[in-house]
């Protein structure tokens, strides 16, 4: 068995000018160790689950490339023979920075002049979705209390969400004519997809 270790962006927002494997390469145990260009093209990006017509689907590639937009953002990653090996070789991988301005306030984010994360969203608008319908009128008359709508209300914690916990991990193991998973989540069949568009599995290959 392999073990996998990755480098992330320690910065919010920065331009990627050079990465150093070498290092990392000739470390004990050491298997493979890649950057984002190594595997530019040959997997796919990252693409929302659920896509909402109209949306600006930002290029999110799986190790990035040229510029890191967010902490934590994977810039390499080494393959080696024990998970310790691995860790160890990931520190010895230089990465040359050059910071950008960066925003962590969503409104501040989409006011004219915010840095532009990716050049195919326009001010950092991926999707404009609007709902509606039935009688708000008759629906507030009727109720038993009620208070008046409100434009651009948001949640004061944008990660809130009903859902219950999944450990984060799945296990897949590449067989001649399958690529069979098994995830440790509720979402079987969308992370499914999404193993085989990145890993380009036909379509009946596909574990269901």
């Amino acid at each position: 068995m392999l073990h996998m270790a990755v480098l992330r962006s320690p910065h919010a927002h920065a331009i990627i000018s050079r990465v150093d494997l070498s290092a990392a390469q000739a470390a004990p145990g050491v298997r493979l160790a890649l950057s984002g260009a190594d595997l530019a093209g040959k997997i796919g990006a990252i693409v929302p689950n659920w896509i909402i017509p109209g949306t600006k689907i930002p290029d999110r590639p799986v190790v990035a490339i040229d510029r890191v937009r967010f902490v934590g953002e994977c810039v390499a990653l080494v393959v080696a023979e024990t998970q310790a090996m691995a860790h160890d070789a990931i520190g010895l991988i230089a990465v040359d920075y050059e910071t950008l301005p960066a925003v962590i306030d969503e409104e501040a984010a989409i006011r004219d002049g915010a840095p532009q994360l990716h050049d195919n969203v326009p001010n950092n608008i991926t999707t404009v979705y609007k709902m509606g319908g039935g009688d708000y009128r008759k629906a507030a008359q009727e109720a038993d209390s009620n208070h008046p709508p409100s434009r651009g209300q948001q949640s004061p914690d944008p990660d809130l969400h009903g859902d219950p916990l999944h450990p984060g991990r799945a296990r897949r193991e590449r067989h001649p004519d399958d690529l069979p998973a098994e995830p440790g989540a509720a979402h079987a069949s969308p992370l499914d997809r999404r193993c085989g568009r990145h890993f380009r599995a036909s379509a009946e290959n596909r574990s269901t």
